[in-house]
């Protein structure tokens, strides 16, 4: 007896039903027929279906909390990613720690925003790391228009700092190391992407959250500007803004809070 053959995405009746009838978007798809969305999408052109514009499948309320972890992550790995010809935007970040990304989504799944197709490895010159794509969505256009208004990534002058922000920031893109002139450590902030006038708003927006003026800015040659602060109070202050190390995360990013503010 000949096996039956499997209906899949290769076959135009089947894909049809899914998408059209049933009314199922590309990733679920994908995950169904353990491939890549994108595979499914080059079968939709190749069959000559109409796909859905992104804007009538997929929503979000941008709330406050919601706010507060994009731009915390945007002062630091992650962006926001145009749709192909003139689509919605959707998030996206890498790190090289496969569980702060599982983390993240973890967290934008309970506000409303759902991942698109699985975190997945690449590797570079730099080594492994892994990247994180949201689904798109019309309404972070406003982002993309706040953050990248030239196409290149700028700090919102009206950027509002506060605590899950600057968390954030700090997780991806911060830095706690003990120091030989220091008795507590040094704080420090890449910001090599910023100009100097982003980077001197941002400061002055730290130094405001803790009430603390002893923090400073670095040229690190030709790579940029940092953020730096070493005060045993300054940084004190710090990390009674920022609060702890999420638990979640403890075991790969825990090492950036110093004991002796902690404990």
């Amino acid at each position: 007896m000949t096996p039956q053959r499997l209906v899949d995405y290769r076959q135009e009746s089947w894909l049809r039903d899914q998408y059209l009838d049933q009314h199922k978007g590309t990733t679920v798809i994908a995950e169904t027929q353990k491939c890549n969305p994108e595979t499914i999408r080059q079968w939709l052109i190749r069959f000559g279906i109409e796909r859905r514009p992104c804007a009538i499948i997929n929503h979000i309320d941008l709330t406050d909390g919601l706010m507060e972890m994009f731009n915390g992550s945007l002062l630091g790995d992650g962006s926001i990613v145009p749709g192909k010809r003139h689509g919605s935007p959707r998030y996206s970040i890498s790190n090289k720690h496969c569980e702060y990304l599982q983390y993240i989504s973890a967290r934008l799944a309970s506000r409303g925003l759902e991942q698109s197709g699985r975190i997945v490895p690449y590797t570079n010159e730099w080594g492994t790391y892994w990247s994180y794509h949201s689904r798109h969505y019309p309404e972070l256009r406003r982002l993309r228009e706040e953050w990248y208004p030239n196409g290149k990534k700028h700090v919102p002058v009206d950027l509002a700092i506060s605590p899950t922000v600057v968390r954030t920031w700090f997780i991806e893109d911060g830095y706690f190391g003990r120091t030989r002139t220091s008795f507590i450590g040094r704080v420090q902030f890449a910001t090599n992407s910023f100009e100097r006038d982003e980077v001197e708003l941002l400061t002055a927006k730290l130094k405001a959250a803790i009430s603390d003026e002893r923090i400073y800015i670095n040229k690190e040659s030709s790579s940029g500007y940092t953020i730096v602060f070493s005060h045993r109070e300054t940084i004190t202050k710090f990390f009674q803004y920022i609060g702890g190390c999420p638990r979640a995360i403890q075991n790969i990013y825990g090492y950036k809070w110093p004991d002796e503010v902690t404990s």
